[in-house]
């Protein structure tokens, strides 16, 4: 039986679904497949890095998966996200964010795919800087005073001579916040011509990133260790999980 995988979103979205079906693969002795979907607003590739199965998807397969069988009927019982066996296939389809899929994996299996992961991604800690801020911004608000309300009042908060990366760099521009900047002897990294994969690489060189529960920020304390402050309990439960699994206790707060 192959277990059928659709990727979709950025690398940190990407990252979850591919673990969690690595996982499933491997627990049942099953072959990956996989399909990737652009229907999406941001339209975000497939990461090269993150190694992609060799066995191409048959077409009822890939009619069966961009049916998206299993999201549309978890949303509709409200049920965990599970995969949905269907004609002698397993499919995948979801985020897999929370710490509840990955309970039925044994903290080896665990490890060694994060192990794996974070080979593919060229990820080598220990950390050489210390203290980053991560503005995640762009579509994320509503207009642009309320962004720009939100990066004033992070920037307050902040220690002197910090770095800053950002999704929306003409924003930090804006008079308010470039006087807070140069107050805070702050630094900007130009991030607009990295891949995301270079962002992951670049964040996991931070010991400390204060960010807004990214997912790309997410996996640099899994992977890279960074130390992170985590509002969202569901990613912080799935960071205890992985943390444990991955032998850093380093990661959490």
């Amino acid at each position: 039986m192959p277990v059928i995988l659709r990727t979709h979103g950025g690398l940190g979205n990407q990252i979850f679904q591919i673990l969690y079906a690595r996982l499933i693969a491997e627990k049942f002795g099953l072959e990956l497949r996989e399909v990737h979907d652009l229907r999406y607003k941001h339209g975000f590739p497939r990461s090269l890095k993150l190694r992609h199965p060799a066995v191409p998807l048959s077409m009822l397969e890939k009619v069966f998966s961009a049916l998206r069988l299993p999201k549309v009927l978890n949303r509709a019982f409200d049920r965990p996200e599970l995969p949905l066996e269907v004609l002698g296939s397993l499919y995948i389809d979801g985020y897999f964010q929370a710490a509840a899929p990955y309970e039925q994996f044994t903290g080896t299996m665990i490890r060694e795919q994060l192990l794996q992961l974070q080979s593919e991604l060229s990820i080598k800690p220990p950390k050489f800087n210390f203290h980053l801020v991560h503005l995640r911004l762009g579509d994320f608000f509503k207009n642009k005073n309320e962004a720009i309300n939100h990066v004033a009042d992070r920037l307050s908060k902040l220690k002197g001579n910090s770095s800053i990366i950002t999704n929306d760099e003409n924003l930090l521009e804006e008079p308010k916040l470039a006087s807070i900047l140069l107050q805070k002897k702050c630094k900007l990294i130009p991030t607009s011509k990295l891949t995301a994969e270079q962002i992951l690489l670049l964040m996991s060189t931070f010991r400390y990133i204060d960010a807004n529960d990214s997912t790309l920020v997410f996996w640099a304390s899994i992977l890279g260790g960074c130390q992170i402050d985590l509002q969202d309990v569901t990613l912080r439960a799935t960071q205890g999980l992985f943390l444990e699994a991955i032998g850093n206790d380093k990661g959490g707060t």
